[in-house]
């Protein structure tokens, strides 16, 4: 069934005051501006996921999904304007490394999930997700596994850019072939510069994951901070429930509840 990518005004507007220097990334790549951009991004979709059947784009004044909006959250619409699928847009000239994805897809995602919180479906969304990467920015090792972290989780991807994430992982030093939560609780470490994976604790043997509040300072007055705990957290229990382990909020629990992206999170877990 054909489809049509539906973007928020609000993103037009992002795209129409690009820096000069993403212009010369644009530029790089044979795109002169951000018609041509979003026609590329339509024919990667349509290459990568060509059931997708992408006609066009639009930019609409409302995109409202569970009675909010967000800059960079979108859906795809079939031909009775019926959503079938959501895209998220990594945007232009961003450079919060750790804000990557994280930050675009939460917290529309966690809107999501609260409203299909009672189905019997542990996805975390009841349409598929796709991402599109326009960030032209220096895509480090920290980006690409917050990429790899919702690839994980079923998300779709491409990349304006065409730069492949498992080769960034690879010249980081990180073995992009992650299977089991232990190999992803080993790129974690990798990552952080003092070898520390503050967002969850493995007892192997036993087979449990205990989920930490390291990160999270008080779990109430907060930041972005939920947004990069939540896509890593999600990709490690899918990980962990593949393999049968066990969930431990014992630890998490001590941080007080009140943010909302958090305490969909504990809802979440405590399915398994």
């Amino acid at each position: 069934m054909k489809h049509k990518l539906i973007l928020p005004a609000e993103f037009e507007k992002v795209l129409s005051r690009v820096p000069s220097s993403t212009k010369a990334a644009w530029a790089a790549i044979g795109l002169s501006d951000q018609g041509e951009v979003m026609d590329t991004a339509i024919t990667k979709l349509n290459k990568t996921y060509p059931k997708l059947e992408l006609t066009g784009w639009e930019f609409r004044e409302q995109v409202i999904i569970d009675k909010g909006s967000s800059t960079y959250f979108g859906i795809l619409e079939d031909e009775d304007g019926i959503c079938d699928g959501y895209i998220t847009v990594i945007p232009p000239k961003y450079e919060t490394r750790s804000g990557v994805l994280a930050q675009q897809i939460f917290p529309p995602l966690s809107s999501i999930m609260e409203t299909i919180s009672d189905s019997r479906d542990n996805r975390l969304s009841n349409r598929p997700i796709f991402v599109i990467n326009m960030n032209e920015v220096n895509f480090t090792g920290a980006m690409a596994v917050n990429v790899l972290s919702g690839m994980l989780l079923g998300f779709g991807y491409v990349d304006l850019f065409d730069r492949d994430v498992e080769k960034v992982l690879e010249d980081s030093g990180m073995s992009p072939g992650v299977q089991s939560v232990a190999e992803y609780d080993k790129m974690l470490k990798k990552n952080n510069k003092q070898g520390v994976n503050g967002y969850f604790e493995l007892d192997i043997p036993g087979k449990v994951i205990y989920f930490l509040p390291d990160r999270l300072k008080d779990g109430v007055t907060v930041n972005n901070e939920p947004y990069w705990f939540v896509l890593r957290a999600y990709a490690a229990l899918y990980l962990a429930v593949q393999e049968g382990y066990r969930c431990d909020m014992t630890r998490f629990d001590v941080l007080k509840r009140g943010n909302k992206t958090l305490d969909v999170f504990r809802k979440y877990v405590n399915r398994f």
